[in-house]
């Protein structure tokens, strides 16, 4: 979220489905929210966007060479979106990741001061050419641009600018970021692997080089992030289903059985032929690695958890009964 004090304006880039902490802030701070912006359509978790442009009104912006089913502000390389009488954005189009892919670059008073680079360049890393959301373009002809979008553009910033990227260690969208939630410009050209002086060619092929297999959901996710979906109902639970219903549906090839207890409790006890994915662990990309788009599902959970379960999936179709 940025915003700027003296017009109470206010920015929320790459939005979560559960947009009820914007909310909450927004209200806290006395700033309404005028823009709902996005680096890239992401593959790894389904974004905010619908749902946080329909509670406020504010339009959406993607850099302009993206495409979707809704409507949204075409955002031109070096535009600028001016908040207030101190802070002012200007979008960088940072393509690599994906063809679509923007950075975000914060003044504050005339300077620059921070970046927010998505999936572009991470802390340690920057993001993989490869992923399926990127179809019609080879992995080789996006690493091409990303090494473009990162010596000819964000390298270019002052060393002192600080960088806050879209994923921390863990995430599928890199190979070998760090756990941090910021950098520098200056850190990430003195350590970071893929920015040691090289060819474009080496770039290439070190990006390209040892890259596990993105998981099954992300395609699914990155095609659901350009549909005009369903919104997300953060309120109703999925139903609840007895023992006996449980039974007859275990007859049922079709649907997976996910128990999202913790771990020690699944071990006590548990429902035959269920699968473990603990609510409390990187829950939405071990689930959505074990799970098909459209598969029904069957939850087992503590009580209460049913919708912070339902919240934090990451693919649209996902159906939980219980």
């Amino acid at each position: 979220m940025i915003g700027d004090l003296s017009t109470k304006k206010m920015v929320v880039v790459d939005p979560q489905r559960d947009i009820s902490s914007y909310l909450s802030t927004a209200k806290e701070e006395g700033m309404k929210i005028t823009k709902v912006l996005e680096t890239h359509f992401h593959a790894d978790f389904l974004s905010g966007h619908l749902e946080l442009s329909k509670a406020t009104g504010a339009p959406i912006g993607y850099g302009d060479k993206a495409t979707s089913e809704f409507e949204f502000e075409p955002l031109a390389d070096h535009s600028k979106i001016v908040l207030g009488d101190h802070v002012t954005i200007e979008v960088l189009h940072t393509p690599g990741h994906t063809p679509e892919s923007v950075s975000y670059l914060i003044h504050v008073d005339g300077k620059p001061t921070s970046v927010l680079t998505g999936d572009c360049l991470f802390v340690g890393d920057v993001g993989r050419p490869d992923l399926l959301s990127s179809a019609g373009v080879t992995s080789e002809e996006l690493a091409l641009q990303l090494y473009d979008s990162l010596h000819n553009v964000l390298l270019k910033l002052p060393n002192e600018t600080i960088v806050y990227p879209g994923h921390g260690a863990g995430s599928a969208c890199g190979k070998a970021m760090l756990d941090a939630p910021s950098t520098t410009i200056q850190e990430q050209r003195d350590f970071n692997y893929a920015l040691r002086p090289m060819t474009p060619e080496k770039f290439v092929e070190v990006v390209t080089e040892g890259l596990a297999s993105p998981p099954q959901y992300f395609h699914h996710t990155a095609a659901a992030n350009r549909q005009k979906h369903s919104l997300l109902d953060e309120s109703t639970p999925p139903p609840a289903l007895s023992y006996d219903e449980v039974l007859k549906m275990k007859e049922t090839d079709d649907i997976l059985f996910m128990d999202v207890r913790d771990v020690n409790e699944t071990a006590a006890g548990h429902l035959k032929g269920s699968v473990c994915v603990p609510l409390h662990s990187r829950f939405a990309g071990y689930a959505g690695a074990v799970a098909e788009p459209d598969q029904k599902i069957v939850i087992i959970c503590p009580p209460s958890s049913e919708v912070e379960t339902k919240i934090r999936y990451p693919c649209s179709r996902f159906r939980v009964i219980v």
